[in-house]
């Protein structure tokens, strides 16, 4: 395939498979500001009757956007309590994912393969399209803590520390914010993209409806059990190195199986959409 018809098959797919879904990632900003609302509202009245100095920064309304949950020891005294908004922003993320390779297959994207002429061009457009569709799903999780901080004045990447532990629960303050800032940028979207690109994969081996279940399982399961080979448990910032020190999961760490599930997930679907039965599946 030529380096042309490269170019235009991209910007095809990041039109048709992006721009021309404006309307999800909207929605995902709304979700995401609806969530950081009530932070803002809060730390107005506890600042109004004294027991707050200061509103929350941008960075402790990642933090809490990325909490998700403490690790959970099962007991009959400790019921198991889904982070909701932890599961909410990831779920919706893979429900964006679920449907448009399969679906697009169907479609255009027909004639899309058929001009690449390679089933691997074609296969790496549609992980091209998942990294895409990940990074701008964070661009919009992300705007939502910069527009409350924008709005109280107190636009920071440092965490505010102990006095934001009624919302954190867990003190941020000392870490090493340069070191913080990476971490919750980068980090949470890694992991997406690594579980996007294993959906998009198991889409075409299963099916659209069977591979958002399996990745909505993975989900669930990391807030369950704390291992980092269920890596949904690098999003949660409870679980982390800065909130539970040297028993807490590392930032190289969750890089590195990340990377791994990355390359094997666009490797093994490029092998596999070679021998793929267009035809059986319409």
């Amino acid at each position: 395939m030529s380096s042309r018809n490269n170019g235009f098959t991209l910007r095809s797919e990041l039109f048709r498979g992006v721009a021309a879904k404006w309307y999800k990632y909207l929605l995902l900003l709304l979700i995401a500001g609806g969530f950081c609302a009530p932070v803002y509202t809060g730390a107005k009245f506890y600042i109004e009757i004294g027991d707050l100095n200061a509103m929350p920064t941008t960075m402790d309304y990642l933090l809490y956007l990325f909490r998700g949950m403490r690790v959970y020891i099962p007991s009959p005294d400790n019921p198991f309590q889904i982070p909701y908004m932890w599961l909410a922003l990831n779920l919706y993320i893979a429900f964006t994912t679920a449907s448009y390779p399969t679906n697009d297959l169907a479609g255009f994207g027909k004639h899309i393969l058929i001009r690449s002429k390679t089933r691997t061009g074609w296969y790496l457009n549609k992980c091209a399209w998942a990294t895409a569709n990940v990074a701008v799903c964070y661009m919009m999780i992300f705007l939502a803590p910069l527009f409350f901080s924008i709005l109280s004045g107190n636009v920071s990447s440092a965490a505010s520390g102990e006095s934001m532990a009624m919302y954190l629960e867990a003190d941020f303050g000392a870490a090493d914010p340069a070191a913080l800032l990476l971490s919750v940028i980068f980090l949470p979207l890694l992991t997406m993209l690594a579980l996007s690109l294993l959906q998009v994969f198991l889409e075409f081996v299963l099916s659209p409806i069977f591979g958002f279940t399996i990745i909505a399982c993975v989900w669930l399961a990391s807030a369950y059990l704390y291992t980092p080979f269920l890596i949904g448990n690098f999003t949660m910032f409870l679980r982390s190195e800065f909130a539970m020190g040297e028993e807490g999961l590392g930032f190289t760490a969750g890089v590195i199986i990340n990377l791994c599930i990355i390359i094997a997930a666009v490797v093994i679907g490029c092998r596999y959409f070679k021998t793929y039965d267009i035809l059986e599946k319409e």
